[in-house]
């Protein structure tokens, strides 16, 4: 009887680390529509897009990002450059699906400041277009916290459009940049 003990306290242990392992194993696995993801965006992209300023005038501007899946595909994170007229900015955007809001979720960083922003899916049209908008977000320059909405329409597996958008006070909304991204 005290083998059986001590077999069966070795053992139920071990069945509960193995049960543990495979949870883990479970809850590190990314979710689906990760997985469509990363079938098409990783690689370069580049792009013209327009930006528009308060005052009406609109320049051209030089885009492109490197795209790539990172921690273990749970994320999609792009490396963007933009060229405005000789003047380079860069910035990150990680990308993700959040399975217990049912959402896309996204944060960008940029070199203007330490802050990132969070935006989160309010409208998506399956297999045409994903728009997030922001949290409300202290930006260089501005008084109050902005808002900011990310449109991405999909034009096929080699092209996408972009529209970023900045909330004004009347509640409307100013197009800051859009424009389309064309895969290398």
């Amino acid at each position: 009887m005290r083998k059986l003990m001590i077999i069966v306290g070795f053992f139920v242990p071990m069945f509960a680390i193995a049960q543990d392992s495979t949870d883990m194993a479970q809850m590190m696995e990314p979710p689906a529509q990760m997985k469509e993801i990363a079938k098409h965006l990783p690689g370069t992209w580049e792009g013209e897009l327009t930006m528009s300023e308060m005052d009406g005038s609109k320049m051209k501007v030089k885009a492109n990002f490197t795209a790539g899946m990172v921690l273990g595909g749970r994320f999609a994170q792009e490396m963007h450059t933009y060229d405005f007229m000789g003047v380079k900015m860069a910035g990150m955007l990680l990308l993700t699906y959040d399975e217990t809001m049912e959402k896309w979720v996204s944060w960008w960083f940029d070199q203007t400041s330490a802050t990132g922003m969070r935006m989160v899916e309010t409208a998506q049209k399956e297999g045409e277009s994903l728009e997030m908008t922001s949290d409300p977000t202290p930006m260089p320059g501005m008084e109050e916290p902005t808002v900011m909405r990310y449109t991405l329409s999909h034009k096929g597996t080699d092209e996408m459009g972009m529209k970023l958008e900045m909330k004004m006070p009347d509640d409307t909304w100013f197009t800051l940049m859009e424009g389309t991204y064309k895969k290398k």
